[in-house]
Parts: C-alpha cells; sequence; structure tokens
C-alpha cells in the first residue's frame, strides 16, 4: 500500500523527493525517519532506499521497502548512534565505513531486533578491471572502535589490502 499525500505532508523533515522510490517505501520506516532527523536536527543524505530484489541478498530489507540508509557528513557517527539506539525507532541499525573514512547508516523497521556494522571496501576486480563493491560484516563495536580510534582510515586501507589479497588467492 502505498504512503498517501497526506501522510507525505504530515512529516516535518523529510519529503517524497528526497527518496529515490518513495512509492515503494513503508509507511512505518517512513515515519520513523522522519522523527529520527528531528532527533538529530540535521537532514542527512538519504542514499539508497527500496531495492529491486537482489538474488545475492534475498533477505535485504530495502527489498520490502522499510529500509533506509543515509550518511550526516560533518556530525559525530559515535553520538548519532547512541542517539538511535536510545530512540528505539528502529529495529535493525548497521553502521558502515568505508576506505575513505566516510560513515553511513542502515535503519530498518524489520520487527526484530539486529544490530551490525561493516567495512566497504571497492576492489577492482583483476580479470575485467573494473571496481565493485565488497562489504566485510564484523561486530558493530569493531567499526565503532576504527572510528573512535586516530589512524582508524590507515587501519582501514589495510583491511582493505588484506581483503583484496583474499580475492586474489581465488
Amino acid at each position: 500500500m502505498s504512503i498517501s499525500e497526506n501522510q507525505w505532508q504530515s512529516l516535518k523533515h523529510v519529503s517524497k523527493g528526497d527518496f529515490r522510490y518513495p512509492d515503494k517505501l513503508v509507511w512505518g520506516a517512513v515515519l520513523a525517519f522522519d522523527n529520527l532527523v528531528d532527533l538529530i536536527g540535521k537532514k542527512p543524505v538519504v542514499l539508497s532506499d527500496w531495492r529491486e530484489y537482489d538474488p545475492k541478498n534475498p533477505n535485504s530489507r530495502h527489498n520490502v521497502g522499510d529500509a533506509i540508509d543515509a550518511a550526516w557528513p560533518n556530525v559525530d557517527s559515535i553520538k548519532l548512534l547512541k542517539q538511535v539506539e536510545d530512540s528505539g525507532l528502529f529495529d535493525g541499525i548497521g553502521i558502515y565505513q568505508n576506505e575513505r573514512g566516510a560513515v553511513s547508516f542502515h535503519f530498518d523497521t524489520r520487527g526484530t531486533h539486529a544490530r551490525w556494522g561493516g567495512i566497504i571496501t571497492h576492489p577492482v576486480d583483476p580479470n575485467t578491471n573494473r571496481t565493485g563493491k565488497q562489504i566485510e560484516y564484523v561486530a558493530m563495536a569493531t567499526v565503532v572502535d576504527l572510528i573512535k580510534k586516530k589512524g582508524g582510515l590507515i587501519v582501514l586501507i589495510l583491511i582493505g589490502l588484506w581483503l583484496l589479497s583474499l580475492q586474489s588467492e581465488k
């Protein structure tokens, strides 16, 4: 069921235009996200919302429209993570850091508690010479520690190089 125009107009901080596929989103996820933006006090960059079914990730909450990925540049990611956790707005919360040090979040209303972290790298496939996206899932605490530590970017680059070496051995 699509979100009605009245529901979209009732939101304080986000609008239909903030999303790539607004007609495929679940109202509860959008409302929770709007409340999160109110809590944080700054509008994020929405990175992803609904996605077409992907056989590589058949259980993705994006497939059903109740997941949103976002980033808040220049906001303390650890403080934001604590605010999200304390708010109770989302069932699923993921935090990612890429090899350039950028942090992004995943939020969903799956109905069950889930927490995770991931390190995103973009290795080059030696056969095609194209860059791909790879996520190494780790404990959320590991990603949080890397973000907190000075030099975390260096650690992430080393992890990325290690992952590349594993790929080249296959």
